[in-house]
């Protein structure tokens, strides 16, 4: 549970775990996407240098598509993110990975965020996703990334929003916010794991429908955590 909220509204992937192997104790080797990301695709922990390393070195690397796309298999790349933050697109795409979108491929999308920090919503992956899929038949490897459980959890426009109050009235920022606002700011927070949850579960219908589920491994992890002041330390990428 988080905090205080022992009933989290994730039913899909509460679902999933009841027939998984679930890791309850999971560390993550950085704070914030760009080295957590490319350190679970790669088993590399990337950064090489004392201050923040935007991968100008061609790293020797193989990620997950390197390895089983010569193998057979058809392998894609579906990011609600924009991954020219932190440069991350310079070590994830690779001549391995058939398909790479991510949020600048959807022009038409709605976008939050500015520059190479914007996202778009989770349903224009997932339906890229599920429309790549049905066009390649056969094995393949998918990443989807999801983006809405990054601050400041914003929600597409009548998302299901079931822990409340919600709306920030305060003066907050990626790093800092005041005290009072953390109980808002964690609801936020809840109610964009909520949205995630609706489309890990509209994937695992998915695959369950196309008759896949028994030959298919569904890996759902996050790629750092959040804090909300347990520790005087508030969001994440900050400590």
């Amino acid at each position: 549970c988080l905090n205080g909220h022992p009933q989290i509204q994730t039913p899909h992937i509460d679902a999933l775990a009841q027939q998984s192997v679930v890791f309850s104790h999971a560390y993550t080797p950085a704070t914030h996407s760009d080295y957590a990301q490319t350190a679970m695709l790669s088993g590399l922990h990337p950064r090489k240098f004392r201050g923040h390393d935007y991968f100008s070195v061609n790293y020797p690397r193989a990620l997950v598509w390197d390895v089983l796309q010569p193998l057979g298999y058809k392998t894609g790349v579906f990011s609600t993110h924009n991954e020219h933050w932190g440069d991350m697109l310079k070590f994830l795409k690779t001549p391995y990975v058939d398909v790479f979108k991510h949020a600048p491929d959807w022009p038409n999308a709605p976008k939050k965020g500015r520059g190479s920090d914007t996202a778009v919503p989770e349903s224009v992956a997932v339906g890229s996703w599920l429309s790549w899929r049905k066009r390649n038949p056969g094995r393949h490897l998918s990443y989807l990334n999801f983006q809405v459980t990054h601050f400041p959890y914003t929600l597409p426009p009548r998302a299901e929003a079931p822990f409340a109050p919600h709306n920030a009235n305060f003066n907050i920022s990626f790093v800092r916010y005041p005290r009072e606002a953390v109980p808002v700011i964690k609801n936020r927070f809840l109610n964009a794991l909520h949205h995630a949850d609706k489309w890990v579960g509209e994937i695992v219908r998915s695959v369950k429908q196309s008759g896949e589920w028994d030959n298919t491994v569904i890996i759902v992890a996050s790629d750092h955590g959040e804090a909300f002041d347990e520790h005087g330390e508030l969001g994440h990428g900050t400590g």
